[in-house]
């Protein structure tokens, strides 16, 4: 058995801010930082958010070089990974992305799964979460969507779906959402409509 990982975003939609893009962010670091002391992180690790929160930037680079470490722990314990390219959530911006092993010689599934736990939350698992969650990112994510807003309209209307002209983007979604749940039967699922999949 293989368990994979890509670190899943927490949107922050809804909740508006004045606050410049660094600050939001640094925000969002010291949410992460102090889970991350609550959960007794690796001195590595809370350096690493520690300096995220002063500057208001935490790169792909750092946080890949705390899911190395992460890696490193897993071998120590006979525990394999595998590495996939990194996901780009927006143009430009990336997150870690691979798998483990969730069988290791000489323990349980439970066992094994407990270990590589144990080394994610020593070495990488709150700077992934950090990096991943989307107000982190949330005007490289705001402007991603106007961009490819007019192509989840075409979508919608060319599968019969009319849209309002001054419909607001949560609208749009909404549309796109329910045309997910109208057509997910069709073909045994094979013919469902995704609009949204063009944010991926």
């Amino acid at each position: 058995m293989t368990l994979a990982l890509v670190v899943g975003a927490c949107s922050g939609e809804g909740q508006e801010s004045s606050a410049s893009p660094s600050s939001a962010a640094a925000a969002v670091y010291a949410e992460y930082l102090e889970q991350a002391e609550r959960g007794g992180a690796g001195a590595e690790q809370l350096a690493v958010l520690g300096d995220a929160v002063v500057t208001g930037e935490l790169t792909f680079e750092a946080v890949n070089e705390l899911v190395q470490a992460a890696f490193a722990c897993m071998a120590d314990a006979g525990i394999g990974h595998e590495e996939w390219e990194p996901k780009e959530v927006v143009p430009g911006y990336l997150i870690p992305a691979y798998s483990f092993d969730g069988e290791a010689e000489g323990m349980s599934e439970d066992e094994t799964l407990a270990v590589a736990d144990a080394c994610l939350a020593e070495h990488s698992f709150w700077a992934e979460g950090a990096r991943a969650d989307t107000r982190s990112y949330q005007d490289r994510w705001d402007a991603h969507v106007a961009e490819r807003l007019p192509l989840i309209v075409a979508c919608l209307e060319e599968h019969g779906v009319q849209v309002d002209p001054d419909a607001t983007t949560d609208e749009v979604f909404q549309a796109a959402e329910q045309l997910v749940a109208e057509t997910s039967h069709i073909d045994d699922g094979e013919g469902v409509v995704m609009c949204l999949e063009v944010l991926r």
